[in-house]
């Protein structure tokens, strides 16, 4: 009996991963890149991060999500903060720019990851 259940359980495992990564080959994961990243502190005291991100594959993303690092002058990481981007076209570029509210002396920002929700 139990030969017979580890039989049928192997059997639907191998199914799960043949359907799983038939379906993963036809659509490669969107190729974005941030670019033009900028940290700035306005005459006002206002900080924002601005910058593009640009979609190099064939097809629209609906969403990412870029996660920034905040460093201060020595370079020492102070804080993180996340932003979302909306409407990536296929093959071109989306601009952003958000206020940042973080606490600390914040002087620079760096992409730590970009994700596609």
């Amino acid at each position: 009996m139990l030969d017979k259940i580890i039989h049928y359980c192997s059997t639907a495992l191998v199914f799960c991963v043949i359907f799983t990564a038939v379906g993963c080959a036809s659509q490669a994961p969107p190729d974005l890149t941030v670019e033009n990243l900028k940290y700035q502190q306005l005459p006002s005291g206002a900080r924002i991060v601005s910058g593009e991100l640009l979609n190099k594959s064939s097809q629209a993303v609906p969403n990412a999500q870029l996660q920034l690092s905040l460093f201060d002058d020595n370079n020492i990481l102070v804080s993180s903060m996340i932003i979302v981007v909306r409407d990536i076209p296929a093959g071109d570029r989306t601009e952003f720019r958000e206020p940042v509210n973080a606490e600390g002396d914040v002087k620079a920002a760096r992409v730590k990851s970009v994700l596609v929700l």
